[in-house]
């Protein structure tokens, strides 16, 4: 159910202060703050009728993006926040090509991160010495359902990521993705209290890393929802995770995890599943996401870069005739 206008000051996903839905390209961004219901419905609307599908962008050449590639890249993600590239052949891209690529998109505040490389770029494949191996991005088990870097500082917060395939595995090392305004919307339509409870500031708690009596992180507190003071864009924090790791011990806060935990383990009509090939690549806005365990053979191991980004791809920037040209479901 949605709720009448006493329950709208929840609805705090916004931009640029818009005032009223008067087209299908004000429809496609959110209500803002002090939405009135037909706006919030509108917008409701219009993300539940998309096909749960991503099409496949192909890049013409490494590391240059023509303008409609960029244009249909920026689109996908305006519509679920992350899409799927391939490139023209998968020999010769490197991680100087993914660099370019974030650029051209308009990605400018790289990740800098313990295992990236002097372009920003990690490579993620089975490690099985030192303490990256301890890692479990760097081993070839299950990855439960996350955000990345839902552990870092306000100030180091990752709003959107590039993962591509070098090399994919043997057997295994799907993706299942779900679009954070989906899981907003799906919590929301339950109980807007819950949404209350998880833009709280100190929901989700990572305590402080401590090794050898020196500290290596900070105690971190964050909201598991927020909004994005420079674009009002939603923002999501989550992870499955059972250790290390603390939530806000009140009913509305366990009630409102449940339900998440439950549309992700009950496999929604919401959840994409993607498995990569070499040449393929997935961008987002820091979507959702988990990993299946997978099994490497002596032709075929896992090879992926992950570049990281706290600024979020320029979805503003669509030309206003693309932003036009929108799948919708078929009726049901």
């Amino acid at each position: 159910m949605v709720h009448n206008d006493t329950s709208q000051r929840k609805v705090l996903i916004c931009m640029n202060q818009r005032q009223q839905a008067t087209s299908q390209t004000d429809i496609m961004k959110f209500p803002g703050k002090n939405s009135i219901e037909r706006e919030y419905l509108a917008w409701r609307e219009f993300k539940l009728n998309l096909p749960v599908t991503l099409q496949t962008v192909k890049l013409q050449k490494h590391g240059t993006l023509t303008d409609d590639e960029k244009q249909n890249i920026l689109h996908q993600a305006s519509l679920h926040n992350m899409a799927v590239f391939s490139v023209w052949s998968a020999d010769g891209f490197t991680a100087d090509h993914l660099k370019a690529l974030g650029q051209q998109l308009g990605l400018q505040k790289p990740d800098n991160n313990l295992y990236a490389d002097e372009n920003d770029i990690s490579e993620i494949r089975v490690i099985d010495r030192g303490r990256r191996g301890e890692y479990i991005p760097y081993t070839n088990r299950a990855m439960g359902w996350h955000t990345d870097g839902y552990y870092n500082s306000a100030d180091k917060t990752i709003r959107a990521f590039i993962l591509y395939c070098q090399q994919d595995a043997a057997t295994g090392g799907t993706n299942q993705l779900l679009d954070p305004e989906l899981a907003y919307i799906h919590i929301y339509d339950h109980n807007p209290d819950y949404i209350d409870a998880l833009m709280q500031p100190d929901t989700l708690t990572i305590p402080a890393t401590i090794e050898n009596g020196r500290l290596i992180r900070p105690e971190q507190k964050s909201p598991v929802f927020s909004i994005e003071p420079d674009t009002g864009m939603l923002h999501m924090r989550y992870t499955r995770r059972k250790t290390y790791i603390q939530w806000k011990e009140d009913r509305l806060t366990r009630d409102a995890l449940a339900l998440l935990r439950d549309l992700l383990d009950n496999d929604s009509d919401s959840i994409l599943n993607i498995r990569l090939n070499p040449g393929e690549g997935l961008i987002s806005n820091n979507v959702l996401h988990n990993r299946s365990a997978f099994s490497d053979s002596e032709k075929k191991k896992r090879v992926m870069f992950r570049a990281r980004y706290h600024d979020r791809l320029p979805t503003w920037l669509i030309d206003a005739d693309r932003q036009m040209e929108t799948p919708h479901a078929e009726p049901q």
